[in-house]
């Protein structure tokens, strides 16, 4: 990102709110970008806000789950881009999904480790990037044992004010997934090998999902679907539920073999 002189406060502000987050705050100081904002009075500022933020931290913890988060979102930002402009490439594909897998398991091995050892450390002791990536490292490894063991932890960590609502929800559903079960939230897909296969989750209350997003946070369905290139439609889903829940079943079974 590159900054015109009369942008400059402006970006100085986004910089602080980013730091008071917890964000970035081992990247803003090394950021390329930034260079030209460093010989502005409100760069000072912004070091030593990033130092004082710092010192309330458990920083070996935050960076090491910071580096976590930075594998868990580039593979799947690797996978996500295969699958719109390689569809057809099935072996490309579900190589990055084996590797994906690898690094999915690797990190739930340190964040389980980190969780037993600290209990679910809130965004006070973290930042949001590590605390995120607490959640982040229970949600994929996909594995019900562990989803099992961490949830009442996680939902014991919302109502103390150390986990988002939505990080909850997210892993409510994928629990409910990987039993072969009906969602909730409408946050987990099926995005197969590409797009034009891709479907929701059958939807326990489909009437309501909205509703219940939002009592969490979380956007409407319809933009968090276009994500995956998908749009909901309530009555487009309810006429094709039994193609759904068809493919659904299927892939439940083929999941436990």
């Amino acid at each position: 990102m590159r900054f015109k002189k009369k942008h400059f406060e402006k970006a100085i502000e986004n910089i602080d709110s980013l730091i008071t987050e917890g964000y970035f705050l081992d990247e803003i100081l090394l950021e390329k970008d930034f260079l030209p904002l460093h010989g502005l009075v409100g760069w000072k500022k912004v070091e030593e806000q990033i130092k004082r933020v710092k010192s309330h931290y458990n920083n070996p913890v935050r960076e090491e789950l910071v580096s976590l988060k930075k594998r868990d979102q580039s593979i799947r930002l690797i996978l996500l881009t295969a699958q719109k402009t390689h569809s057809n490439d099935i072996v490309l594909i579900r190589k990055i999904q084996t590797q994906m897998n690898k690094i999915d398991v690797e990190s739930a091995t340190v964040v389980a480790k980190i969780v037993d050892q600290n209990g679910w450390l809130g965004k006070d002791k973290i930042g949001s990037e590590g605390n995120e990536t607490l959640f982040l490292g229970i949600q994929h490894i996909d594995d019900l044992l562990v989803q099992n063991k961490y949830l009442p932890i996680l939902e014991a960590a919302v109502k103390n004010g150390n986990a988002e609502p939505w990080h909850f929800a997210f892993l409510t559903d994928r629990i409910l997934m990987n039993q072969g079960k009906k969602q909730i939230y409408g946050t987990q897909t099926i995005t197969s090998i590409g797009p034009k296969d891709a479907y929701i989750v059958p939807l326990q209350d489909p009437d309501k999902v909205d509703v219940l997003r939002k009592e969490i946070g979380l956007e409407p369905l319809n933009e968090y679907l276009e994500e995956f290139g998908m749009t909901w439609n309530l009555e487009a889903y309810k006429k094709d539920l039994g193609r759904i829940e068809k493919l659904y079943i299927e892939r439940s079974v083929k999941s436990r073999k």
